[in-house]
């Protein structure tokens, strides 16, 4: 079992099984890119503005790809009976204490996700970025799946009538998600700044998309939704475990696009060094750690913060290897038997789903 503060990642699977109303879908498998001839990616002089030099332009046919199996998935909080989530919260037995405070801790992440990520969706930036239009229509849809998480925290928050002053249940909790949403927002910056100026070298861009397209994604929603998903394993909370899973199932197909993006951009580039997603990475993992520490002091059936702590190195592996890149945590499993393994599906994709 590792232990608390190692360098650690996180989830990355391809698929979740949403049931109910929402189809199911699969995303693109986990793949290497080799690197081939240099493409034509002009920046400006640092200290000079530059027109918008487009990158990767003309047809992609794996953005286009990547966007018809994400369109496949079709949810929206509106549609999720929250009834028997109700009755629980409203139980006097009706959920332990660690189940509330799991629950109140996801949704004050979620609402720091959303102001963090507002300001710059790296979405955005990267639309502005990028000349195709099947990747930029891969990135509109991006930014509608984004704009669910806010909606969801507002509907669960309404549906049990829990004061969204009083979502931090404990200072710790609520130091670390601070530190996670300043960390995000920074970054979300620096690419909105550098896609806005031109003035960028391309390693330096490279970084920022790794950094917002791939370790955020491989992380940060994981963290609270893997934590629902296992409440509702024992029953509990299943409108609420429904609505994470949707938007697991959004953030994984958000991450597989990343991957892609990522070696699409490796492909032009001989000298193109991927250093800066494995310490991207590597402080993700950091942080959302420190936070799954604070938000499981005591654990749950099934679920404590040095499981969670695996997890997320096993995730940040799989995000290495799809990218040719060493493992951050060499050995990392995924600890959680009620989550499959990734595998191919009829060699073009990968599924995740959590067994009954």
């Amino acid at each position: 079992m590792l232990k608390h503060g190692h360098s650690l990642p996180l989830a990355l699977q391809s698929g979740i099984s949403t049931g109910g109303a929402a189809t199911t879908a699969t995303t693109p498998a986990l793949r290497s890119y080799p690197r081939s001839q240099p493409s034509q990616w002009q920046v400006a002089e640092p200290g000079t503005v530059a027109p918008q030099v487009p990158l990767l332009s003309g047809e992609q046919s794996w953005a286009r790809r990547h966007y018809l199996l994400a369109s496949r998935h079709h949810w929206s909080p509106a549609d999720i009976s929250l009834e028997a989530d109700i009755a629980a919260w409203q139980a006097s037995e009706g959920l332990r204490e660690e189940e509330r405070t799991v629950l109140l801790h996801g949704l004050s992440w979620l609402i720091a996700l959303d102001a963090a990520t507002s300001p710059h969706p790296p979405a955005l930036s990267t639309w502005r970025l990028l000349d195709s239009v099947d990747c930029r229509q891969f990135l509109a849809r991006q930014l509608f799946d984004e704009s669910q998480r806010p909606t969801t925290a507002r509907a669960i928050t309404d549906a049990l009538g829990i004061d969204t002053r009083m979502l931090a249940a404990s200072p710790e909790a609520a130091s670390s998600a601070q530190r996670m949403g300043d960390w995000l927002a920074a970054r979300h910056k620096v690419l909105a700044e550098l896609v806005r100026s031109g003035a960028a070298d391309p390693q330096g861009l490279c970084d920022d998309l790794a950094t917002c397209h791939v370790a955020t994604k491989a992380v940060f929603v994981q963290l609270v939704a893997i934590q629902l998903l296992a409440i509702a394993r024992r029953g509990h909370l299943p409108g609420i475990a429904r609505l994470f899973r949707h938007m697991l199932r959004d953030e994984i197909a958000h991450l597989q696009f990343g991957l892609a993006l990522m070696g699409r951009v490796g492909e032009g580039y001989q000298d193109m060094r991927l250093d800066g997603l494995r310490n991207a990475l590597t402080q993700a993992v950091e942080l959302a750690t420190t936070q799954a520490y604070a938000s499981l002091p005591r654990g749950l059936p099934g679920l404590n913060a040095p499981m969670l702590e695996e997890y997320l190195a096993y995730a940040a592996n799989r995000c290495c290897r799809s990218l040719s890149l060493p493992e951050l945590q060499p050995g990392a499993g995924n600890p959680f038997s009620w989550m499959t393994e990734l595998r191919p599906v009829r060699g073009t994709a990968v599924r995740l789903a959590d067994r009954d």
